[in-house]
């Protein structure tokens, strides 16, 4: 998964063309999330940081590349596609181009984190 999102930001001169050949409605999601400042990188308190996506459902914890707390991503696992949520790709395309706004909370990263998680487990037994 990581490795398709790199390989369609590795063309900086034409980015978005990629991005929306690659992962078609996903990729057309994402450029709209970052561009809407959906993506923020959260500093805690303890010194640590997270990125967050905040989607048109929720706020979610991104790990960069890796993984993401909303539904979709956990579908698309679970159904064997090796595929990114729109968010992943949002914020990998949000980090590169330097869209994303940056909060600071007086939460630790614990605290943060596991706030985060609850809100997707509850969300997902809905």
């Amino acid at each position: 998964m990581s490795q398709k999102i790199k390989e369609a930001l590795s063309n900086e001169t034409d980015l978005e063309k990629q991005i929306k050949k690659t992962f078609k409605r996903r990729g057309l999601k994402a450029i709209k999330l970052a561009r809407n400042n959906g993506i923020k990188k959260v500093y805690t308190i303890d010194g640590k940081e997270l990125w967050i996506a905040e989607g048109h459902r929720g706020r979610y914890l991104i790990i960069p590349m890796y993984y993401c707390s909303c539904n979709g991503f956990t579908t698309l696992i679970a159904s064997g596609e090796n595929e990114p949520c729109y968010h992943l790709i949002a914020q990998a395309y949000a980090q590169l181009k330097n869209i994303y706004s940056e909060e600071h909370t007086n939460k630790t990263y614990d605290e943060l984190l596991i706030e985060l998680l609850e809100i997707s487990t509850k969300r997902n037994k809905s």
